[in-house]
């Protein structure tokens, strides 16, 4: 768990995206509020690895579901990346974050994957 917290690739489940989003919103809100207390620039430091922190994990959750990091900017896509499930094989990103080795043909396909236009 929390293996390259900081990289933009792979994959990473539910889980370990619920504990990330809790990780980063108690400092973010501490941080933030001494911003406007003390108007201390300081602040702004850990304010944004925590922001690149949430980033890069968001994009993982959503390699693990087959989107683009990207997606995790559509407002309320972020609720959807709390309560869906991921690929169950592996995808274009990396392989199951769960460890279960299941071929590429078959298994469970994401509806969030867009489609080509041929």
């Amino acid at each position: 768990m929390f293996k390259n917290p900081f990289s933009f690739s792979g994959r990473i489940g539910r889980t370990e995206y619920v504990l990330s989003m809790i990780l980063t919103s108690i400092p973010a809100w501490i941080f933030i509020d001494m911003l406007e207390e003390r108007e201390a620039v300081w602040v702004l430091f850990p304010v944004a690895l925590l922001l690149w922190f949430k980033l890069s994990q968001g994009a993982k959750r959503c390699h693990d579901m087959g989107c683009s990091g990207w997606h995790q900017l559509i407002p309320l896509f972020e609720f959807l990346m709390l309560i869906s499930g991921g690929e169950e094989t592996a995808n274009e990103y990396d392989q199951n974050p769960k460890g279960i080795a299941t071929p590429k043909k078959g298994g469970k396909k994401s509806p969030y994957k867009r489609k080509l236009a041929r």
